[in-house]
């Protein structure tokens, strides 16, 4: 091992007299060493200086992915539900309340489907399973919103 290691120093050593490393970001401040508690304890570094950095591995940036349109799908669900009751509040009690209210969920189910075939490709990718990220029940997300 000790010649590995040798072999490592040179090939930094000779990084360092090519300049590859005068223009990095933040140099000559110290490192921000903040680590994700949510991240397997023995992830934390390495994720940390990628997100620093401005990277992300493909099934993290999948993750972010699936859960923006998820917050997406459900905000425009809300929104509907919040609109049916206050013309309900006002009285208004047409069937085109409780067809836009349909609508919605429809709307919303048909995006879960697809986000579900999404979580469960991204959930194959994942390196641990503290990364899991459980499939959309449809139902009990429009249990939690109308109680």
């Amino acid at each position: 091992m000790p010649n590995f290691d040798r072999a490592i120093e040179a090939i930094i050593k000779n990084a360092i007299d090519r300049g590859v490393f005068d223009n990095l970001r933040g140099k000559g401040k110290p490192l921000n060493l903040h680590e994700n508690q949510l991240v397997a304890k023995e992830w934390r570094m390495a994720f940390s200086l990628l997100e620093q950095e401005g990277f992300a591995l493909p099934w993290m940036e999948e993750c972010k992915e699936i859960e923006s349109a998820f917050k997406r799908a459900l905000e425009g669900l809300e929104r509907t539900w919040h609109w049916k009751q206050e013309q309900l509040a006002k009285g208004n009690t047409s069937p085109l309340v409780e067809s836009e209210w349909r609508q919605a969920v429809a709307r919303f189910s048909e995006t879960a489907a697809v986000l579900n075939k999404k979580i469960d490709a991204y959930n194959l990718s994942i390196p641990a399973d503290v990364f899991y990220r459980p499939r959309i029940n449809v139902d009990r997300e429009i249990q939690k919103l109308t109680g």
